[in-house]
Protein backbone atom coordinates (compact mmCIF):
# COMPACT_ATOMS: atom_id res chain seq x y z
CA UNK A 1 0.00 0.00 0.00
CA UNK A 2 1.34 3.44 -0.96
CA UNK A 3 1.10 6.34 1.50
CA UNK A 4 1.75 10.07 1.25
CA UNK A 5 5.30 10.94 2.28
CA UNK A 6 4.64 13.66 4.85
CA UNK A 7 7.40 15.81 6.36
CA UNK A 8 6.67 17.72 9.57
CA UNK A 9 9.31 19.81 11.34
CA UNK A 10 11.90 18.35 8.95
CA UNK A 11 11.03 14.81 10.04
CA UNK A 12 9.35 12.12 7.96
CA UNK A 13 6.19 10.53 9.31
CA UNK A 14 5.96 6.75 9.22
CA UNK A 15 2.49 5.26 8.50
CA UNK A 16 1.43 2.83 11.23
CA UNK A 17 -2.18 1.85 10.59
CA UNK A 18 -4.85 2.56 7.97
CA UNK A 19 -8.21 3.26 9.58
CA UNK A 20 -10.18 3.90 6.38
CA UNK A 21 -9.25 3.14 2.78
CA UNK A 22 -11.04 4.14 -0.42
CA UNK A 23 -8.76 3.87 -3.46
CA UNK A 24 -6.13 5.63 -1.31
CA UNK A 25 -5.50 5.80 2.46
CA UNK A 26 -8.18 8.24 3.63
CA UNK A 27 -7.69 8.07 7.41
CA UNK A 28 -4.52 6.66 8.94
CA UNK A 29 -2.18 6.88 11.92
CA UNK A 30 1.49 7.90 11.66
CA UNK A 31 4.47 8.14 14.00
CA UNK A 32 7.55 10.32 13.89
CA UNK A 33 11.01 9.12 14.92
CA UNK A 34 10.35 9.75 18.62
CA UNK A 35 7.07 7.84 18.70
CA UNK A 36 4.58 10.71 18.71
CA UNK A 37 1.19 9.99 17.13
CA UNK A 38 -0.32 11.81 14.16
CA UNK A 39 -3.69 11.31 12.49
CA UNK A 40 -4.03 12.09 8.77
CA UNK A 41 -7.33 12.57 6.95
CA UNK A 42 -7.80 13.05 3.20
CA UNK A 43 -10.33 15.88 2.92
CA UNK A 44 -10.33 15.82 -0.90
CA UNK A 45 -9.56 12.55 -2.67
CA UNK A 46 -9.36 14.16 -6.12
CA UNK A 47 -7.00 16.96 -5.05
CA UNK A 48 -5.17 14.82 -2.45
CA UNK A 49 -5.58 17.39 0.30
CA UNK A 50 -4.79 16.05 3.77
CA UNK A 51 -5.44 17.36 7.26
CA UNK A 52 -2.87 16.19 9.80
CA UNK A 53 -3.13 16.44 13.59
CA UNK A 54 -0.69 15.61 16.35
CA UNK A 55 -2.72 13.56 18.83
CA UNK A 56 -2.19 12.07 22.25
CA UNK A 57 -2.18 8.30 22.45
CA UNK A 58 -4.98 8.23 25.01
CA UNK A 59 -7.16 10.45 22.80
CA UNK A 60 -6.51 8.16 19.83
CA UNK A 61 -7.57 5.19 21.95
CA UNK A 62 -10.76 7.01 22.94
CA UNK A 63 -11.57 7.70 19.29
CA UNK A 64 -11.08 4.06 18.30
CA UNK A 65 -13.20 3.01 21.28
CA UNK A 66 -15.94 5.37 19.99
CA UNK A 67 -15.79 7.51 23.12
CA UNK A 68 -15.09 10.70 21.15
CA UNK A 69 -15.85 11.68 17.56
CA UNK A 70 -13.24 11.78 14.82
CA UNK A 71 -13.62 15.50 14.13
CA UNK A 72 -13.28 16.38 17.82
CA UNK A 73 -9.92 14.61 17.94
CA UNK A 74 -8.66 16.80 15.09
CA UNK A 75 -10.07 19.97 16.64
CA UNK A 76 -8.49 19.48 20.06
CA UNK A 77 -5.09 18.47 18.65
CA UNK A 78 -2.14 20.44 20.00
CA UNK A 79 -0.66 20.97 16.52
CA UNK A 80 -2.30 21.00 13.09
CA UNK A 81 -1.14 20.93 9.47
CA UNK A 82 -2.46 20.89 5.91
CA UNK A 83 -0.70 19.03 3.12
CA UNK A 84 -1.31 19.09 -0.63
CA UNK A 85 0.08 15.87 -2.05
CA UNK A 86 1.25 15.86 -5.68
CA UNK A 87 2.55 12.29 -5.94
CA UNK A 88 2.60 9.69 -3.19
CA UNK A 89 6.23 8.80 -3.84
CA UNK A 90 7.38 12.42 -3.45
CA UNK A 91 8.11 14.09 -0.13
CA UNK A 92 5.41 16.55 0.92
CA UNK A 93 6.15 19.20 3.54
CA UNK A 94 3.03 19.92 5.60
CA UNK A 95 2.04 23.52 6.36
CA UNK A 96 1.35 24.42 9.98
CA UNK A 97 -2.08 26.00 10.63
CA UNK A 98 -3.99 27.37 13.62
CA UNK A 99 -7.24 25.48 13.03
CA UNK A 100 -8.95 23.25 10.49
CA UNK A 101 -11.82 24.31 8.29
CA UNK A 102 -14.95 22.24 8.88
CA UNK A 103 -14.92 21.02 5.27
CA UNK A 104 -11.47 19.52 5.81
CA UNK A 105 -12.53 17.27 8.69
CA UNK A 106 -14.60 14.10 9.06
CA UNK A 107 -18.33 14.67 9.40
CA UNK A 108 -19.19 16.52 12.60
CA UNK A 109 -19.97 14.14 15.45
CA UNK A 110 -19.20 10.99 13.44
CA UNK A 111 -17.64 8.17 15.44
CA UNK A 112 -15.18 5.69 14.00
CA UNK A 113 -17.51 2.69 14.26
CA UNK A 114 -16.73 -1.03 14.35
CA UNK A 115 -13.14 -2.23 14.12
CA UNK A 116 -11.84 -4.63 11.51
CA UNK A 117 -9.32 -7.25 12.78
CA UNK A 118 -6.25 -5.23 11.77
CA UNK A 119 -7.43 -2.06 13.50
CA UNK A 120 -8.50 -4.05 16.55
CA UNK A 121 -5.00 -5.54 16.74
CA UNK A 122 -3.46 -2.07 16.42
CA UNK A 123 -5.71 -0.73 19.20
CA UNK A 124 -4.66 -3.61 21.45
CA UNK A 125 -0.99 -2.86 20.79
CA UNK A 126 -1.17 0.84 21.63
CA UNK A 127 -3.29 0.12 24.71
CA UNK A 128 -1.02 -2.50 26.23
CA UNK A 129 2.46 -2.03 24.78
CA UNK A 130 3.62 0.41 27.46
CA UNK A 131 6.96 -1.25 28.21
CA UNK A 132 8.85 2.07 28.30
CA UNK A 133 6.57 3.58 30.94
CA UNK A 134 6.37 0.33 32.90
CA UNK A 135 10.16 0.02 33.05
CA UNK A 136 10.38 3.42 34.68
CA UNK A 137 7.74 2.51 37.25
CA UNK A 138 9.53 -0.71 38.15
CA UNK A 139 12.94 0.96 38.25
CA UNK A 140 11.64 3.69 40.55
CA UNK A 141 9.96 1.17 42.84
CA UNK A 142 13.06 -0.99 43.07
CA UNK A 143 15.40 1.94 43.76
CA UNK A 144 13.14 3.17 46.56
CA UNK A 145 13.22 -0.26 48.19
CA UNK A 146 16.93 -0.95 47.70
CA UNK A 147 18.85 2.31 47.62
CA UNK A 148 22.01 0.70 49.01
CA UNK A 149 22.25 -1.96 46.35
CA UNK A 150 23.93 -1.57 42.99
CA UNK A 151 21.91 -2.86 40.08
CA UNK A 152 24.01 -5.01 37.74
CA UNK A 153 21.52 -6.23 35.20
CA UNK A 154 17.79 -6.14 34.57
CA UNK A 155 15.69 -8.53 32.55
CA UNK A 156 12.29 -7.16 31.63
CA UNK A 157 9.72 -9.36 29.89
CA UNK A 158 6.49 -7.84 28.64
CA UNK A 159 4.32 -10.25 26.67
CA UNK A 160 1.12 -8.99 25.04
CA UNK A 161 -0.30 -12.52 25.18
CA UNK A 162 0.06 -12.78 28.94
CA UNK A 163 -1.64 -10.97 31.81
CA UNK A 164 1.50 -11.12 33.95
CA UNK A 165 4.64 -9.00 33.63
CA UNK A 166 7.84 -10.60 34.91
CA UNK A 167 10.79 -8.47 35.98
CA UNK A 168 14.09 -10.00 37.14
CA UNK A 169 16.75 -7.83 38.78
CA UNK A 170 20.34 -8.94 39.32
CA UNK A 171 22.28 -6.74 41.70
CA UNK A 172 25.40 -6.73 43.85
CA UNK A 173 25.05 -6.34 47.59
CA UNK A 174 28.06 -5.16 49.58
CA UNK A 175 28.45 -5.43 53.33
CA UNK A 176 29.80 -2.07 54.51
CA UNK A 177 31.81 -3.56 57.42
CA UNK A 178 33.25 -6.75 55.93
CA UNK A 179 33.36 -5.48 52.34
CA UNK A 180 31.95 -8.87 51.37
CA UNK A 181 30.11 -8.80 48.07
CA UNK A 182 27.34 -11.09 46.95
CA UNK A 183 25.16 -11.27 43.88
CA UNK A 184 21.44 -11.29 44.52
CA UNK A 185 18.46 -11.92 42.28
CA UNK A 186 14.98 -10.54 42.73
CA UNK A 187 12.06 -11.65 40.60
CA UNK A 188 8.89 -9.60 40.57
CA UNK A 189 5.55 -10.37 38.97
CA UNK A 190 2.86 -7.81 38.32
CA UNK A 191 -0.60 -7.89 36.85
CA UNK A 192 -0.42 -6.10 33.53
CA UNK A 193 -3.64 -4.16 34.11
CA UNK A 194 -2.21 -2.64 37.31
CA UNK A 195 0.95 -1.49 35.55
CA UNK A 196 -0.93 -0.07 32.59
CA UNK A 197 -3.21 1.96 34.85
CA UNK A 198 -0.17 3.33 36.67
CA UNK A 199 1.66 4.10 33.42
CA UNK A 200 -1.26 6.07 32.01
CA UNK A 201 -1.86 8.16 35.15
Amino acid sequence: MIFPNFIIDEKHLTPKQVLFFYEIPVLFVCNNDIGEFFLAYCADIDELQYSIAKVEKQSLIQMLDNEISMDSLFKKASKKWNANVILFDQACTAESIECFEEDNLPKKGAIYGSLDPEVEKFLHQIKFNNSFEVKHILNAQFILNATCQRIQRKNFRFNNDSDIVEYSIYYRKENIRSKEKSTMTTKLSYKKEDLICAALC
